[in-house]
């Protein structure tokens, strides 16, 4: 559940709804310390204080990423095939 929260808090932050992702992310916080998992606690607060002091994340630098690095290889195989007929 915390790990659900969480990633709605990154969720919140690409939507540029940043009341919410606060909130979010300081619920996951509080069950990540409930549940013990402290590099999670680490994590998530150092992603809280990125929002707060509006450090843009590669993500939200570069919100298409995703998709570039995605569909960067299936082009690179069309490229190979294309040089390399079989």
């Amino acid at each position: 559940m915390s790990e659900i929260i969480y990633t709605y808090a990154q969720l919140y932050k690409l939507r540029r709804n940043i009341p919410e992702a606060k909130l979010a992310v300081n619920q996951a916080i509080d069950l990540f310390e409930r549940l013990g998992v402290r590099y999670k606690v680490d994590e998530a607060r150092q992603w809280l204080q990125d929002l707060e002091t509006g450090k843009e994340s590669p993500l939200r630098a570069y919100p298409n990423n995703w998709y570039t690095v995605r569909y960067e290889h299936r082009d690179n195989d069309k490229a190979h095939a294309r040089a390399h007929p079989e």
